[in-house]
């Protein structure tokens, strides 16, 4: 009994490091894109499909995690489903939701800001996030009649896995497209990998723990996000790192081109470059 207490508290000792350690690498992981853009001042090379599916789809999953984490009308409900059984979402869980959904918000409000060139949101995506949008409405006027309010977060969970499976495509069609990952950053990348695979290490520590299938059953939504994430992460870093490196060492060539490490002004007049050559690279 003793020894069984001291692994079931190293395992939950365990379970909150990793819990911890995921919420930083994938919310560190939405900084470099902000920065990028901000250094750029530009948003071209970054697919606005993507960014609107993942604002809607971090919306669901807020308001799924933070109902499953604080609703004691859901935790009955859960209960009454899977008995016997802790609730399948901590604290780190909500706060690298509400986290994502506002570094969401921002890089959006960036688009308005900063030059975007042709970027713009697509027919087909637009009419995605309506059909969803739909779905939501409708199944809200269907939790307020029947009261089944854990169906409902049911719902919103299983669209925001929906949307993680396909909201990587346009970015990596884009990639493709321009044979180049300029503009995108990897390091937003490297950083989802390593929060998506401490995310499934999690739930199969929890599983450990509670001697019980129950914590990954119970919340597949947070299994599945891991999954497609890690899937997609793999797909963009050999775009960057094999597929389309040499787009990024021009990249690199241009930038150092137009900010020499020994001039960071760009002046006009005799022995300087004007500032309508700067444009032109």
């Amino acid at each position: 009994l003793l020894i069984g207490g001291i692994m079931a508290d190293g395992l939950s000792i365990l379970s909150d490091i990793l819990g911890w350690i995921y919420f930083f690498a994938w919310s560190i992981s939405f900084y470099p894109q902000v920065w990028i853009n901000y250094k750029r001042k530009s948003v071209v090379g970054l697919s606005f499909d993507f960014l609107a599916y993942n604002f809607f789809g971090f919306l669901c999953y807020m308001t799924y995690n933070v109902a499953l984490y604080s609703s004691n009308t859901v935790h009955k409900e859960y209960w009454k489903s899977f008995p016997h059984s802790n609730i399948p979402v901590d604290f780190n869980d909500v706060a690298f939701a509400v986290h994502a959904w506002l570094l969401t918000t921002i890089t959006c409000l960036q688009c308005f800001v900063y030059e975007r060139g042709s970027n713009t949101v697509s027919r087909e995506a637009r009419l995605v996030l309506v059909l969803l949008s739909g779905i939501v409405v409708s199944s809200l006027a269907y939790t307020f009649m029947y009261r089944d309010f854990l169906w409902f977060l049911d719902v919103l969970g299983f669209i925001k896995m929906f949307i993680s499976l396909i909201k990587y495509t346009p970015q990596a069609w884009m990639n493709y497209r321009r044979q180049s990952t300029v503009g995108w950053s990897i390091e937003n990348i490297l950083c989802d990998i390593t929060g998506g695979s401490l995310s499934i290490l999690q739930e199969f520590v929890d599983a450990a723990h509670d001697h019980s299938w129950s914590r990954i059953t119970g919340n597949v939504i947070k299994f599945g996000l891991g999954f497609i994430s890690i899937s997609y992460d793999i797909l963009f870093i050999l775009q960057h790192y094999v597929f389309y490196k040499e787009a990024r060492k021009k990249e690199k060539t241009r930038e150092k081109h137009v900010y020499p490490e020994d001039d960071g002004l760009q002046r006009t007049g005799t022995g300087t470059r004007s500032l309508h050559r700067v444009r032109d690279l």
